[in-house]
Parts: structure tokens; sequence; C-alpha cells
């Protein structure tokens, strides 16, 4: 059992290296922006303080 659970976490984790990596490069943000917007980061937009 522990064997398949060790096989589990490797994957898990070089499965979210591999997205991280991806997601790393320029031109995937413009890409989510365009085909998969609910997955795109939101625009830096700057904060306003309310008085």
């Amino acid at each position: 059992m522990f064997p398949a659970l060790n096989g589990v976490l490797v994957a898990t984790a070089v499965l979210t290296a591999f997205v991280t990596r991806i997601l790393a490069i320029p031109g995937v943000n413009t890409w989510l922006r365009e085909y998969l917007p609910i997955l795109a980061p939101e625009d830096k937009t700057p904060r306003t303080i309310e008085q």
C-alpha cells in the first residue's frame, strides 16, 4: 500500500511542477484570457482607499 501511496504523491508533485512551469510562460496568460477566462489571473488594478 505504501509504495502505491508514494507513487501517487510523486505523480501529484510532478504534475504540479509541470503546470507551474507552463503557467510561468508569459503567453499563457494571454491565451487563458482569450479561451479560458475563468482560469485567467485578475488584472492588476490600483486599489482606491475610500475615505
